[in-house]
């Protein structure tokens, strides 16, 4: 007998957010386009109850214009929905009907629910003829109402709970959409299981059939279920581990999540050590079907909720010591709370929701819990299964046991198995019996925390530790865990006075790691020479303990940091292939080398060594993982590898939000918005660049320096005048990469004699480095303030220069910009032909990395009008399906509709249809309209330089170096 999901757990008390279902949403948006296009199309959407079905087709229906009078959040949910709503939408009329399980046998109930006129005009037409309508003639009765319905705009019908609906209704419905293939209909049919028996046969195979549609909706992920826990201004979201505990506990199932959120406590729900309610129905389920059950099948359940979700037949026999295992396994599946599949080694034993197995597990007294824990710690041959049952059954503190999780919990360190160490060091922690073990522990088990990325249950965890505890250990804790915050000076100050505390000579391990976290917010403050000290002392003292992946990182990058660069990469050499990485101890000094090539401007020795760096599957910190995705996109970019550079630096953005690094923010999307800026991108690169600099804050540091370097590098890229003098502070006085924009703004805002300083510092700097691209960078700028110096000729042997250079690099971005700078230079001092080589030479460049500002300006310095497809506001492209918007941005460059077919590989008469939809979506006359408004919000519109007369050779006002710089 299988085991339903219990129905009266509810929807919570309050407004849960939506969450998840991108893939589900953007699959019924696709099908929707494709029954506008004129098509009738059928979707099947199933999956368990409480899984968000409803939940689905609700948000679906809010997002495709469908007008608010009938069919709304409100309106479509199982207790309001009884009857038709048919809803006049902007541009989607709907049908919406749901089963009822006391309907079941209520003919044409769903039918009368869609289109109450059709069953009484076909029965007004048999009234001479017994028996109620026939399937087939209420089903083409229903086939002309909804082809009458879709005549102006297209038709959604929509049956929910479809397994509760009469079959004479179901089996009309399935006669009407055979019959509707070239109507512009969609049918979406809700189920718990397509294949229900209780579904009318017809029906099944449609569902079935390869060319409908088919969602199946499993549980929410845990980042899912931690963005459904959170309340704006009543509860922050679940920690990650919680999360994943909630998830496993609910199978990630909405409805049972959302009912645990409601009812208990969040410091239950945070006690990653308190177990977890059982929601009532199931409580029920598991009292009602034990009582009724064979007591020998009842000891197998109950030994397999002590084994966990699932288990050997064989296990859970031994453990309760039945007679006949299989006759009692057979019971036992018989009631429905356990489910059997046969293995090659014996018979394998499984619950079938979490749930199930949890509300059997609570139901045993505490004595006989403890006895089947023991039982099975003496019975199963895995080392942390027996652990964990001993663990389940210690009800006091246990140093022995505490010992054993402890050197578990090392092992799996060692292993980069962050999660595991971080739970099993947390159990070595509270169940020690001196003050002293369990600091230590604690301070282990954070560190663990922080390696996986789980700065928020590091908190938690060191919240636990008494204020008296050793300072050394509770120093370094609240220390790492304010540098992982994003407060490094903070840092500092718990991990000085942990330095203090520590008794080097006995502790090595914890003063390691206090000098390791001291260099980490040393270099977070910008302090590069300080931090270098540090890792220095770290290295020396622990720099092979597991997780220390940063040690010798650091000390080179402060080795760099300090003009010791040559010094800095003969500590270490690359080994002979990627595969050694993953076994080689000094995997942080290699991403240390890299990050010296990458500071040298060798960039492409540094992308092929980091690229091996990033794809060896060797277990490494968060800390690890985020810095060297930042110094593969960094160097990417400037190698011209822009959709590498902007996948890496995407990536890099995920992680550090997943993790929770609030101290790499800043760094992550001042990475993410350099391809956007340089493509003309503005609104994602202006995202980046505000979420860097709010996660910067208002101090120094290497945050500020990556938000402050962004928002020059988008201002430059966008030819913003003026562009802020407060943007730049964080850069004066730095050391590269960050001189190169201190440069160009000054430059291009006319401070000349700041810009000749800034230069002076950045080639002093730039001969150390000795990097051809860098080089080549210093000599375009020297270029251009000779240039706006009225130098001519200093000028040109700097460009010249420049080029020579460029010409050993390969950075086109860089050689594309001295290109179009000099090309500048050479046509204002009238020799357009030997410029408009340049400018030839540099829009190729600019091309093929998608500079469209660049290529724009390449344009104007060549007197072409460029074509760049125009961009729209995201309010219009929202009204736009994608086609749409596509035909609209080149009919908008004045493309005819037989260019704009040819470009896009489609039909006139398809480019007529969707050009009609977007002139009356947003509301314009024609092509005139059209152009003036994506005109009036492109992205891309040219900006006239101040004191500049376009086209007349040789004059020089002050000089305009706007567009020459990035």
């Amino acid at each position: 007998m299988p085991v339903q999901d219990p129905h009266d757990i509810g929807d919570a008390g309050w407004e849960a957010p939506f969450v998840g279902r991108d893939r589900e949403l953007a699959r019924l948006r696709a099908e929707l386009d494709r029954v506008r296009a004129g098509e009738s199309r059928l979707v099947s959407i199933d999956g368990p109850a409480g899984m968000g079905k409803t939940t689905l087709l609700r948000r679906f229906l809010a997002n495709a214009h469908v007008a608010q009078a009938h069919v709304t959040q409100a309106h479509i949910t199982k207790a309001h929905v009884t009857k038709a709503h048919i809803t006049k939408a902007q541009d989607v009329r709907a049908l919406y009907a749901s089963g009822e399980d006391s309907e079941t046998l209520l003919p044409y109930g769903i039918v009368a629910q869609l289109a109450p006129q059709v069953v009484p005009q076909v029965a007004g037409a048999r009234e001479e003829e017994a028996g109620r309508p026939d399937p087939l003639v209420v089903g083409s009765a229903l086939v002309d109402h909804l082809q009458g319905l879709q005549d102006d705009r297209p038709l959604a019908v929509l049956v929910d709970d479809a397994h509760w609906a009469d079959a004479p209704s179901l089996s009309a419905l399935a006669f009407a959409v055979r019959r509707l293939r070239a109507a512009r209909v969609l049918t979406v049919v809700i189920t718990t299981d397509a294949a229900d028996p209780r579904l009318p046969g017809e029906l099944r195979r449609m569902l079935a059939d390869d060319e409908t549609a088919r969602l199946s909706l499993s549980g929410l992920g845990t980042s899912e279920l931690r963005e459904l826990s959170g309340r704006p201004g009543e509860r922050a979201p679940l920690a990650r581990r919680a999360a994943a505990r909630l998830r496993e506990h609910t199978d990630g199932n909405p409805r049972h999540a959302r009912a645990l959120l409601e009812r208990v406590p969040a410091e239950v729900l945070d006690d990653l050590y308190a177990p977890l309610p059982v929601p009532r129905a199931y409580e029920s389920l598991a009292r009602e079907r034990l009582a009724d059950c064979a007591p020998e099948a009842r000891l197998l359940i109950e030994a397999a909720s002590v084994l966990g979700r699932s288990c050997t037949l064989h296990e859970a026999a031994t453990l309760c010591e039945v007679q006949d295992p299989l006759y009692a396994a057979e019971q036992a599946v018989a009631t429905g709370l356990l489910t059997e599949r046969p293995t090659a080694g014996g018979l394998d034993l499984r619950f079938p929701h979490p749930l199930v197995q949890a509300a059997v597990y609570q139901r045993l007294g505490p004595a006989q819990r403890t006895r089947l824990h023991l039982r099975a710690a003496e019975v199963l041959s895995d080392d942390p299964a027996r652990l964990r049952h001993r663990l389940r059954a210690a009800g006091e503190p246990d140093e022995p046991l505490a010992a054993e999780f402890a050197r578990l919990a090392r092992r799996d360190a060692a292993r980069g198995l962050w999660a595991e160490a971080a739970e099993h060091m947390t159990w070595a922690a509270r169940l020690s019996t001196g003050g002293g073990e369990r600091a230590g522990r604690t301070a282990e088990a954070v560190e663990a925390l922080l390696f996986d990325g789980q700065v928020a249950e590091a908190g938690t965890l060191a919240d636990g530790m008494a204020e008296d505890a050793d300072p050394a250990p509770r120093g370094y804790v609240l220390g790492a865990i304010a540098a992982a915050s994003g407060s490094p000076h903070r840092a500092e100050a718990w991990l000085t006075g942990a330095w203090r505390s520590c008794d080097r000579p006995a502790e090595p391990a914890l003063a390691g790691r206090v000098a390791e976290q001291l260099a980490f917010s040393l270099f977070l403050q910008g302090r590069c020479a300080d931090g270098a000290v540090w890792a220095e002392r770290a290295a020396a003292l622990a720099s092979h303990r597991p997780g220390a992946d940063l040690v010798r990182a650091l000390r080179l990058l402060g080795l760099a940091a300090t003009g010791r660069l040559d010094e800095g990469l003969g500590h270490t050499a690359r080994p002979a292939d990627a595969a050694a990485l993953a076994t080689t101890g000094e995997v942080d000094a290699l991403l240390g080398r890299g990050l010296l090539l990458v500071h040298s401007g060798d960039v492409e020795r540094a992308v092929a060594e980091l690229t091996a760096l990033v794809e060896v599957p060797a277990p490494r910190s968060v800390q690890f993982r985020l810095v060297a995705l930042a110094a593969l996109a960094w160097a990417e970019f400037q190698l011209g590898g822009w959709d590498d550079a902007a996948a890496h630096a995407a990536a890099a953005v995920s992680a550090t939000l997943e993790a929770d690094q609030r101290w790499f923010a800043p760094m992550a999307h001042g990475l993410a918005a350099l391809v956007p800026a340089a493509r003309g991108e503005w609104g994602a690169a202006e995202a980046h660049v505000q979420a860097a600099a709010k996660a910067a804050g208002p101090t120094r540091g290497f945050g500020a320096l990556a938000a402050a370097a962004a928002r020059a590098h988008l201002a430059l890229a966008r030819g913003d005048r003026p562009i802020p003098s407060a943007a730049l502070w964080p850069l004066t006085g730095q050391d590269p990469p960050w001189h190169e924009y201190v440069v160009e703004v000054l430059l291009a805002d006319g401070r000349l004699a700041q810009a000749r300083d800034a230069l002076a510092r950045y080639e002093k700097s730039a001969a150390v480095r000795g990097g051809p691209s860098v080089l080549a960078s210093v000599a375009r700028l020297r270029g251009n303030l000779l240039a706006a110096q009225d130098e001519g000729v200093a000028a040109e042997a700097a460009y010249q220069s420049g080029l020579r250079r460029a010409g050993r690099t390969s950075a086109p971005f860089v050689q594309a910009r001295l290109e179009l700078d000099y090309g500048r230079f050479l046509r204002r001092t009238g020799r357009r032909a030997v410029a408009a080589e340049h400018l030839e030479s540099s829009r190729g460049l600019f091309e093929r990395l998608g500079a469209r500002p660049y290529v724009q300006r390449c344009d104007k310095e060549l007197g072409r009008r460029a074509h760049w497809p125009m961009q729209m506001t995201a309010g219009h492209a929202a009204r736009l399906t994608p086609q749409e918007q596509a035909v609209a941005r080149l009919v908008a460059t004045g493309l005819t509709n037989r260019q704009v077919a040819g470009e896009l590989v489609l039909s006139v008469k398809t480019i007529e249809y969707h050009l009609s939809n977007a002139y009356s979506k947003l509301g314009v006359a024609g092509r005139s309209g059209l152009a003036a408004m994506l005109a009036e919000h492109s992205a891309l519109g040219t900006q006239t330089t101040p004191g500049f007369a376009p086209g007349v050779p040789g004059e020089r006002k002050p000089w305009d170096i706007q567009g020459s710089s990035p």
